[in-house]
């Protein structure tokens, strides 16, 4: 009788895996390297990060774990931190032009009028 292998007794070849906690803060990403495929974390908002600046950057730049876990807007051209140049003033400047995204806060009165709307269809 042969053994299963589970996903997650797999070692993961991303250079940001998120079963390898203590090198998340010390890691970069760049746009062309692999994503951690594990469905465990497929939902983790820096690993959609990924996903999505993997499609739309087209320069070599790298990205940090906090630029990844920042709740932005994620747009065609997007570029990281240049490896050439010192990281923190770049950093600094990088998370100054890109804000966190607002959370929608519906009222309730918004809400009852949206439920409404859908119970009459």
């Amino acid at each position: 009788m042969s053994k299963k292998v589970y996903s997650s007794c797999i070692k993961c070849s991303a250079p940001l895996c998120p079963e390898e906690k203590l090198s998340l803060e010390q890691e970069i990403f760049y746009p062309d390297e692999e994503i951690c495929h594990k469905k465990d974390y497929g939902r983790l908002e820096w690993i959609k990060a990924q996903r999505k600046i993997k499609r739309k950057a087209k320069d070599d730049t790298y990205f940090t774990y906090e630029m990844l876990n920042r709740k932005c807007i994620i747009r065609k051209g997007i570029k990281g931190l240049n490896p050439m140049k010192a990281e923190t003033p770049q950093l600094k400047k990088w998370l100054h032009k890109h804000p966190k995204r607002k959370q929608k806060i519906l009222s309730p009165e918004y809400k009852a009028k949206m439920l409404a709307g859908l119970e009459g269809k």
